[in-house]
C-alpha cells in the first residue's frame, strides 16, 4: 500500500513514532520500514509547516519526507467501519472524552469506542467548558462503568487523578518531556501552576529542587500522591495560589514554569521575582494563528525588559484560528 512517510534515523524513530502518534499523524494501516540505518515511518498526511519544524527538532539529525509502498496491517475493524466516519474524542487512562458528534447519536459513538478499544471503560461527554480557578469541567458519563480515577502512564511516569477534579491534558505529553530535558541537576525549579505534577515530576527527576504550586486543593492531594507513586522526594509542595509564596521565593529559582495559557500575564510579575537574572521561564499563551509569537515577545519585553529568547513554538491547537504556544526565555539582569 501506497503511503506518505518520515525518515530518520533508527535511533530518533520511537520517539518520533510516539510524537506522531499523539498529533494524529501516524499512519497505523500499514508497517514501518526499516534499512540499514533509518527507518521509514508511514504518516497519513503530510505535515504542516509547524510540525515538520517539530518533527525536525525530535528527530535531531537530517529527515526524509516521502511517498513509498508499505506492507499493510491486519487490523480489527476500525470505528470508522462501524460508524462511517471517525468521532473525535481524547484518550484519558481507560476514559474516552467524546466530543458529541454530528452524524450518529452520542450512544452510537459511544458504543463504537467501546467496541473496537478493549482498554477503554468509560465513554463520557464534557457538559462544560474548562473554566474556574481550578481549571476543571464536568462529564456525562454516556457509557461503559461509571467516571472514576485513572492512573495512566506518560513517558514512564504514573499519575493518578479524578477527571472531574483536577486539569490534565494528555495532549502535552510531548511538551512536557521537552522541558524536562533540559533540566540540569544543580537547577532549582519552580512549577508555578503544577496540577496532579505532570511538569514537576519528570522535571524533579533531574532537577536539585523542585518548588510545585497550586490553588486546587484536590489537585494538591493528588500532586503528593503521584509524587510516592514516582519515588519521588526532592519536592516542596504548596498549596494556595503562587502569590503567597512570592515572599519565600524572591530570586530562588533557575527556572518557572508558567503552564496557564490564559492567564500567564496576571502572574508574570510573580515569575520574574522567583527567577534569578539569567534564569529561564517557560510562557505558555494562547494567540491567533496571524500574530503567533513576534506580538507575545514585544509584550513579554514591556514588562520584563530586555530578554532572550531561546526557542519559540506552537504546543497544540487550541481552536479555530487559535494555537497554545511557549516562548522559553532569559531572565536578563536587572537593576
Amino acid at each position: 500500500m501506497e503511503s506518505r512517510f518520515v525518515e530518520v534515523q533508527k535511533h530518533s524513530g520511537e520517539r518520533l513514532r510516539r510524537y506522531l502518534s499523539e498529533q494524529k499523524l501516524l499512519n497505523r494501516d500499514v508497517r514501518p520500514k526499516a534499512a540499514d540505518a533509518t527507518l521509514q515511518i508511514p504518516i497519513i498526511r503530510e505535515p504542516d509547516a509547524a510540525e515538520l519544524a517539530e518533527i525536525k527538532r525530535i528527530a535531531g539529525c537530517k529527515l526524509h519526507v516521502g511517498v513509498g509502498e508499505f506492507e499493510n496491517v491486519q487490523r480489527r475493524p476500525a470505528i470508522e467501519d462501524l460508524l462511517g466516519f471517525s468521532p473525535s474524542f481524547e484518550v484519558i487512562g481507560d476514559i474516552a472524552i467524546l466530543i458529541p458528534p454530528q452524524e450518529v447519536t452520542v450512544r452510537e459513538a459511544a458504543d463504537a469506542i467501546l467496541a473496537v478499544n478493549k482498554a477503554i471503560k468509560t465513554v463520557a461527554i464534557p457538559k462544560t467548558p474548562v473554566s474556574g480557578d481550578f481549571r476543571v469541567r464536568s462529564f456525562e458519563c454516556v457509557a461503559g462503568i461509571p467516571l472514576h480515577e485513572v492512573c495512566i502512564k506518560e513517558h514512564g511516569n504514573r499519575f493518578k487523578f479524578d477527571i472531574e477534579k483536577v486539569y490534565f491534558s494528555p495532549r502535552l505529553a510531548t511538551e512536557r518531556q521537552r522541558v524536562a530535558s533540559q533540566i540540569k541537576r544543580d537547577e532549582f525549579v519552580v512549577d508555578m501552576f503544577a496540577g496532579v505534577g505532570p511538569y514537576t515530576i519528570p522535571v524533579a527527576k533531574r532537577a536539585f529542587k523542585v518548588y510545585a504550586i497550586d490553588i486546587n486543593p484536590d489537585a494538591v492531594k493528588y500532586l503528593k500522591e503521584n509524587l510516592s507513586l514516582n519515588h519521588i522526594e526532592n519536592v516542596e509542595v504548596r498549596e494556595g495560589d503562587v502569590r503567597e509564596f512570592t515572599s519565600d521565593l524572591v530570586n530562588i529559582a533557575d527556572r518557572a514554569i508558567m503552564n496557564l495559557p490564559l492567564q500567564a500575564f496576571e502572574f508574570l510579575d510573580v515569575a520574574l521575582s522567583i527567577v534569578k537574572s539569567g534564569g529561564v521561564i517557560h510562557f505558555y499563551d494562547t494567540r491567533r494563528d496571524d500574530d503567533l509569537f513576534d506580538g507575545l515577545t514585544r509584550e513579554l519585553e514591556s514588562i520584563a525588559g530586555e530578554i532572550e529568547v531561546l526557542e519559540r513554538r506552537i504546543v497544540r491547537s487550541y481552536a479555530p484560528h487559535l494555537y497554545t504556544v511557549v516562548i522559553d526565555f532569559v531572565v536578563k539582569e536587572r537593576f
